[in-house]
């Protein structure tokens, strides 16, 4: 299974058709083929009001590689990062609340970027990098053209007490500890693929 984010929505990729959508009001379809599908995606994209559309075909992997040409793929990797006392750091850009996160440089791999972009983001030079731990999708426009952007996510700790920083030129404003039992606080200003992400935990 494949969950795709279009802000707030979710579009499922599965093998099998009884794995329905949450939202009573979602659309059910079988992949028929590439441009059927790209049909779909400009539907599901163009239709705010529908909340869940799943997708599916007995052969996932074909239809996990359709769907993945209809879009220029960019790859990038974060961290959840962890405190001494099991707060998870978030970082406030742009009037939303998200994990830290870039793209991958040419040649490097999820490890070193994940581990990089934290660095970078949370001026934090201790971190140990954990287990992977999942990957999320979201889709979004740039220059008129549909991304798919694929984040692998891995679990990090400090190795020693630092007062994180927010890397300004990169528009983060503020850095935030957050209890688990606080999540509350930052989900409504949250993006939906994060708090997805943070839920399993």
């Amino acid at each position: 299974m494949m969950r795709v984010f279009f802000d707030d929505r979710c579009l499922t990729l599965a093998s099998n058709k009884d794995i329905l959508p949450d939202d009573p009001f979602g659309l059910v379809y079988e992949f028929t083929g590439r441009k059927e599908l790209l049909r779909l995606i400009k539907f599901f994209e163009q239709s705010p009001n529908i909340k869940t559309m799943l997708v599916w075909h007995s052969n996932f992997r074909a239809l996990r590689k359709s769907f993945r040409s209809c879009f220029r793929v960019i790859k990038a990797a974060g961290g959840i990062v962890k405190n001494g006392q099991g707060e998870i750091l978030f970082i406030f850009r742009r009037g939303v609340w998200d994990l830290p996160k870039g793209k991958l440089d040419k040649f490097e791999n999820y490890e070193k970027a994940a581990l990089r972009e934290v660095m970078e983001e949370c001026g934090l030079h201790s971190l140990i990098l954990g287990k992977r731990i999942a990957a999320t999708y979201h889709t979004y426009r740039l220059k008129n053209k549909s991304i798919l952007k694929k984040t692998v996510w891995f679990d990090m700790t400090l190795g020693q007490h630092e007062d994180p920083r927010p890397q300004l030129e990169e528009e983060i404003t503020e850095l935030r500890w957050v209890p688990r039992t606080s999540l509350e606080t930052v989900k409504s200003k949250c993006w939906a693929s994060v708090n997805e992400l943070v839920g399993q935990l």
